[in-house]
C-alpha cells in the first residue's frame, strides 16, 4: 500500500444527504456503537466503517477498505510535505493555519512513514464555532472569501463551481467546487478536485473537503456519496 499525501486547505446533493439534528444522531450513534470499540478518548468510537463522537455531536461511515485518522496534534505533520505557492512555500504560520479545527481525515491509501507516498483521494472535516462568521455578511460570503484565500496560497487554483446555498430546512449549506495544482516535495505536481461544503449548525460552522483526481484517474464519487449520505451531526 502506498502513503497518503492528502491535500491541506483553511479552515451537496440530494435533500438527504448529511443528516442532521439530535434525534437521528442519537440513532445513529445507537446503531454506530454496536460493533465499534471506544477510543482512549471518552466518547469516541470507531470500527473499520463507522465513526462516532458523542461529545462534539457528528458521526459518519467510512468507505470500505479507507483508513481514519482523528483528533492528533501532528495533523501538520503527518499531512506535510505539501508545497504552497509563491510567496508562501516557506510560511510555517499559514501552513499551521491549514490544519486548525481539523477533527477527522479519511484516506483511501494509508498514512504511515513506512509506506512509499502517493496523492490519495480524501476527506477533511473541520468544526468551528460560529463566531468566525462575525466578519462576513452570511456564510456565503464567508465561502467566497476562503476561495479568494486558497487562490493566493495554491498554484493555479480554479473555482469551478461558484458558490451556492443548498436548499434545507435545517441549516445553511453552501457548496463550491475547484481544482489546483497539488504540488509536493516529494512527488510530481498532479491537479486534483475539491468539492467543499460549509454548513452552519447550530453554533458551529462544519467545512467538508472531498479531495479526488480524476485527471489521474484515482475518482473517489462512490466513496464521497456514502460519507455525504452518512454524516450525521447533531
Amino acid at each position: 500500500m502506498s502513503k497518503a499525501v492528502g491535500a491541506l486547505i483553511f479552515h451537496v446533493r440530494s435533500k438527504n444527504t448529511m443528516i442532521l439534528g439530535r434525534r437521528q444522531f442519537l440513532k445513529f450513534v445507537a446503531s454506530a456503537i454496536a460493533g465499534a470499540h471506544a477510543e482512549a478518548v471518552p466518547n469516541i468510537y470507531r470500527s473499520s466503517t463507522v465513526f462516532v463522537d458523542q461529545q462534539l455531536g457528528f458521526g459518519f461511515r467510512i468507505p470500505k477498505g479507507w483508513h481514519l485518522e482523528s483528533f492528533r496534534e501532528d495533523f501538520n505533520e503527518i499531512l506535510g510535505g505539501q508545497r504552497l505557492a509563491e510567496p508562501y512555500a516557506d510560511d510555517k504560520e499559514i501552513f499551521d493555519e491549514l490544519t486548525e479545527g481539523l477533527m477527522a481525515t479519511l484516506s483511501k491509501y494509508p498514512i504511515d512513514e513506512e509506506s512509499p507516498k502517493r496523492f490519495s483521494p480524501s476527506v477533511t472535516f473541520f468544526k468551528d464555532t460560529s463566531d468566525c462568521l462575525d466578519e462576513y455578511e452570511d456564510l456565503l460570503d464567508l465561502s467566497s472569501s476562503a476561495i479568494s484565500g486558497f487562490s493566493e496560497v495554491l498554484t493555479d487554483y480554479e473555482c469551478i463551481e461558484s458558490p451556492s446555498y443548498i436548499n434545507r430546512g435545517d441549516c445553511v449549506m453552501v457548496r463550491s467546487k475547484s481544482k489546483f495544482l497539488f504540488e509536493h516535495e516529494e512527488l510530481d505536481s498532479s491537479l486534483i478536485d475539491d468539492e467543499t461544503f460549509l454548513i452552519h449548525h447550530k453554533k458551529s460552522i462544519y467545512t467538508i473537503h472531498l479531495y479526488d483526481s480524476p485527471y489521474l484517474g484515482d475518482s473517489a464519487q462512490s466513496e464521497f456519496a456514502l460519507f455525504k449520505d452518512s454524516l450525521h451531526i447533531a
